[in-house]
């Protein structure tokens, strides 16, 4: 007998349960067009999420591309309806496959069909929830820390979160300040750590803001970092180092110090003149000061028409 979902959370950590369904089949089947045919096709289950066509579009670049691994299909048997056959998943993957048509061959391809019975309309929702279950899911960490695991220099910091904040302040700077094209986006960022470039500007980063001042941790803060180590990685690091160690007196006029006053100010009490590209602009005014070995008592960091006034000496 079902346990009544609404008091299934009180027996989840102490006892085993009968959650209204239960395994009949599991069956690892050639990957046919047919078969595919026959999956998308198939009376959906209420549960089932709705179709994306972004979503199949995603899973036919990964077919085209040699990208397509082994997929999961779950039909449900309604013990509650004489027994009905309902598909609970793979529409995407199966209206991808049909929608290719000749495109794409996926000979030597499998796919796992899983049948389970289902007692009641909860359980079937309930078998929904187990695939791909939220949880589960791959977060951007998850993807950038499996491409940090294949490099020995960083598998060997602390930090993966600084490390991925860095990875997308790099990409951040070289589309928006640089305007370099076709660069690599969303989870694909993470690729680029093959670069030992890439990898020396988070070593190097890791290296002198392991505490991770807050101020200092926005994307376009660290994307002007990333601007001035371009430049000169050790007058960079001196530079930066100074920041988050600003007095913020209003007497101090070392750049460093100043911005570090600003930038801190910004934080706690946002301006509402003052956006995330502003403080990209503020820190190199203050960074090119510094170069110069100037004085400055305010950071400027006016923007025109979205485009950025100053570039990094």
């Amino acid at each position: 007998m079902a346990v009544h979902t609404r008091t299934r959370a009180m027996h989840a950590a102490t006892e085993s349960v009968d959650p209204g369904f239960r395994l009949i089949s599991v069956e690892i089947k050639d990957l046919t067009y047919d078969l595919a045919a026959g999956h998308a096709s198939m009376e959906a289950s209420p549960t089932e999420r709705d179709k994306s066509d972004s979503r199949v579009d995603f899973l036919q670049t990964k077919m085209l591309n040699g990208l397509f691994l082994t997929p999961s299909w779950v039909i449900a048997r309604r013990k509650y309806d004489g027994g009905k056959l309902v598909r609970i998943n793979g529409q995407h993957t199966s209206n991808g496959i049909v929608g290719l048509g000749e495109q794409w061959d996926p000979a030597g391809h499998k796919v796992m069909v899983e049948i389970y019975e289902v007692d009641s309309p909860e359980a079937e929702a309930l078998v929904f929830r187990q695939i791909d279950a939220r949880q589960s899911g791959r977060t951007p960490l998850d993807v950038c820390g499996a491409y940090i695991g294949l490099h020995a220099d960083l598998k060997a910091l602390d930090d993966k979160k600084l490390i991925k904040k860095a990875i997308e302040a790099m990409v951040w700077q070289e589309k928006t300040v640089e305007e370099i094209k076709g660069l690599k986006q969303s989870d694909s960022r993470y690729e680029t750590v093959e670069d030992p470039n890439v990898r020396a500007f988070c070593v190097w980063l890791h290296g002198f803001l392991a505490m991770k001042p807050k101020e200092m941790m926005g994307l376009t803060i660290l994307g002007a970092i990333y601007s001035t180590w371009k430049k000169n990685p050790d007058d960079a690091a001196e530079f930066w180092r100074l920041v988050p160690t600003a007095a913020n007196d209003g007497e101090t006029q070392e750049p460093a110090l100043v911005l570090g006053g600003w930038l801190s100010d910004e934080y706690n009490e946002p301006s509402d003149d003052v956006g995330k590209n502003n403080l990209y602009q503020g820190s190199i005014f203050a960074w090119n000061q510094h170069r110069a070995k100037k004085q400055i008592t305010a950071v400027k960091y006016a923007i025109r028409n979205g485009r950025f006034l100053e570039t990094a000496d």
